[in-house]
């Protein structure tokens, strides 16, 4: 007994000095994300590619190790204990027949799902939308083309943070990393949600905006997804009009 409470201990341990060094990791990399955005106009552009270049190395470790860390999460535990509550079910059943108690359960479940989802995905978004609003000085693209990156998660990255700057010059490059990666639907699914969301809220240029929706459509696409495109285009013709 003494001997597991000490390898918990220990596991313990080891995971809050994880945690304090990955903690440590993101915010010096928030920090230069923040300060190439601040100086874009000032910065040499030697010293521009060299902070482009460490942004996007470093934003791969993190999303690698943050993603693999709420991925560890026990979801399956969450949704046992959660669909066995007989106070959330009594809670949200609209009555206590069989039918309604099992709708219930459906729901509950379907909320870990979604809980899943959010973790697992907060990494990436985390990631790309910080990048993408933080660091969206025009001038920025051409030391982003300038950098070579070495692996897919690098060059998604830098590819995706060059389509948001410039969709002329980045999205041919974006639509060839995309279609390199693994035909998985969560990442495919988290990148296309992403596109998206900056169209609709951080992009007013018609034409990067329509460049960027047909990224989200070919990421999805690839999957054996799709979304209605065509009335999301609608709506920025007539927001443009």
């Amino acid at each position: 007994m003494a001997s597991r409470k000490s390898k918990d201990t220990e596991k313990s341990a080891e995971r809050e000095q994880r945690r304090s060094v990955e903690s440590d990791a993101i915010e010096s990399w928030y920090i230069a994300v923040a300060l190439l955005g601040a100086g874009a106009e000032r910065l040499e552009a030697d010293t521009k590619r060299k902070f482009v270049d460490r942004i996007i190395r470093l934003s791969a470790i993190i999303l690698e190790d943050w993603t693999r860390e709420s991925a560890d999460v026990n979801y399956s535990e969450i949704r046992d204990k959660l669909c066995n509550d007989e106070q959330a079910i009594t809670d949200i059943a609209k009555s206590d027949s069989e039918a309604d108690i099992a709708e219930a359960k459906r729901t509950l479940s379907a909320l870990v799902d979604v809980l899943e989802y959010a973790l697992v995905s907060q990494p990436f978004r985390t990631i790309v939308n910080t990048i993408c609003e933080e660091a969206r000085d025009k001038v920025l693209a051409e030391s982003v083309i300038n950098t070579n990156v070495d692996g897919t998660l690098e060059r998604l990255i830098r590819n995706i943070w060059l389509a948001d700057l410039d969709s002329s010059v980045g999205v041919k490059g974006l639509i060839e990393t995309i279609k390199s990666l693994p035909n998985a639907r969560f990442l495919r699914i988290t990148l296309a949600a992403h596109l998206i969301s900056r169209v609709f809220w951080r992009h007013s240029d018609k034409t990067n905006r329509l460049s960027l929706l047909g990224v989200a459509q070919q990421s999805l696409k690839i999957a054996g997804l799709q979304y209605d495109k065509d009335k999301l285009q609608r709506l920025i013709e007539r927001e443009s009009d």
